[in-house]
C-alpha cells in the first residue's frame, strides 16, 4: 500500500508499530512522525513520538547523572563541609 501511497497515515503507523517490534526504533520514529504529521489526530503516533522523546531524555539524564563525581550532599557530606 505505501509503495502507491507513500503518505498512507494508518499503513505508515502500522509499519511504524511493526519496525519497533523489530527493534529498529529509529526508523519507526520517523513512520510515526510521519503518521502524526499528516493525520495530527492520530493519538497513538502522536503518543509514539512522545514517549520516544521523553525515553531518550531520561537515558540521557541517566548518562549525566552516571558520569557526574559524586557529590558531598550526603549525611556525612553535611556534617563535616569544608
Amino acid at each position: 500500500m505505501l509503495a502507491k501511497e507513500p503518505r498512507y497515515e494508518r499503513a505508515l503507523f502500522y509499519r511504524g508499530t511493526l519496525l519497533k517490534r523489530s527493534g529498529r526504533l529509529e526508523k519507526a520514529l520517523h513512520d510515526f512522525r510521519l503518521a502524526a504529521q499528516i493525520n495530527p489526530r492520530n493519538v497513538d503516533a502522536t503518543r509514539e513520538v512522545r514517549l520516544y522523546e521523553m525515553r531518550k531524555r531520561s537515558a540521557s539524564a541517566a548518562k549525566r547523572e552516571a558520569a557526574a563525581p559524586p557529590s558531598s550532599t550526603g549525611l556525612f557530606g553535611k556534617l563535616f563541609k569544608k
